[in-house]
């Protein structure tokens, strides 16, 4: 077949006229930049009528066989078609690509059909510069919970190299790319999802009438003792005071120090401490609140340690029917 460089666009409709397999067989024969071009112009052109292929055949007919004149349809799918007659299907996509860029999938195409939970645990120790290039180009849904699972500090990385990116060579896309399809490939993705089994079984124990909350800490008690108190340390924690009554409260806080008390304070959400200082009579509670302004910051282990004491005493006196955690729970 001749090479007509005047006209490209008359050779790639020529092509379109002949059987796949003789397209790809002229194509294998042509120069890169040939073939690129030729593959362009198939790309764009929607079809050949049928009395435009007649012309052409005429025109053609002492280097061609016999060939039928018909409507053919060109585009992007009939350039690939052709292409990997010629050549291996990744070289197909090349020269492509290369061809009509247009038809490029978008970078990082494949982790949009990834779940958050699936993308995060694909992303876990990869660099700040790799997570600020992937989040420019996966969804906005996608990107804020990649963004929001990262460590602070490494949040702040991925913010201020996403804030100074600029040009990126495609070179580099690519290969990050490959090697993200590479990783998933090898590691997969993990798609479950974590579950704190005490704490929920916390929460369904506190909903539960008493009598049988009991029970059923009885008999796991007698299962396994160390799961129990790591049941019972899930069920005891410093919001359940909201949930007492004042007087209740204010027996429990008999027993500690004016300067514990302010400790205790230390961290708290204002739901709590409003709660602790309410149930205090006046007088204590002013001298509990200079306690708290004098001790400024406190250690955590501290103040962790007066949490424990006080959670401790407070499960005690549930156990014992000194106090009562949840009363709506017990008037139902």
């Amino acid at each position: 077949m001749p090479s007509d460089k005047t006209n490209p666009g008359k050779a790639a409709r020529l092509m379109l006229l002949l059987e796949p397999d003789q397209a790809a067989g002229v194509l294998e024969q042509l120069k890169p930049e040939e073939a690129e071009e030729l593959t362009r112009q198939i790309a764009n052109i929607r079809r050949v009528e049928a009395v435009d292929a007649r012309v052409l055949l005429d025109e053609f007919s002492e280097y061609i066989g016999e060939i039928k004149a018909r409507r053919v349809n060109g585009g992007v799918e009939a350039a690939r078609d052709i292409l990997s007659r010629a050549f291996s299907e990744e070289k197909a996509e090349q020269i492509l690509n290369k061809a009509v860029p247009e038809t490029r999938p978008q970078p990082f195409a494949f982790l949009n059909d990834l779940t958050s939970h699936q993308l995060i645990s694909l992303m876990r120790d990869e660099p700040p510069d790799t997570i600020a290039l992937v989040m420019a180009y996966v969804t906005p849904f996608l990107s804020s919970r990649l963004l929001k699972s990262l460590p602070p500090r490494e949040r702040t990385k991925v913010i201020l190299r996403m804030g100074h990116t600029g040009k990126i060579l495609r070179e580099d896309v690519i290969s990050t790319e490959d090697s993200l399809k590479n990783k998933l490939r090898i590691t997969g993705v993990d798609d479950s999802e974590a579950i704190d089994g005490k704490a929920v079984l916390a929460d369904i124990l506190r909903c539960m009438d008493p009598d049988e909350e009991q029970h059923l800490l009885s008999e796991l008690e007698k299962a396994d003792s160390s799961l129990a108190e790591q049941i019972k340390m899930q069920l005891y924690t410093m919001e359940l005071v909201i949930e007492m009554r004042d007087r209740d409260l204010q027996t429990l806080l008999h027993n500690f120090a004016d300067r514990d008390i302010a400790i205790l304070l230390k961290g708290q959400p204002d739901t709590v401490k409003n709660k602790l200082l309410g149930s205090l009579s006046d007088r204590r509670r002013t001298l509990v609140e200079d306690e708290y302004e004098l001790l400024g910051a406190v250690l955590k282990k501290d103040a962790e340690t007066m949490v424990n004491l006080f959670l401790t005493k407070l499960r005690e006196g549930e156990e014992e029917g000194t106090f009562i955690v949840f009363p709506d729970k017990y008037l139902s």
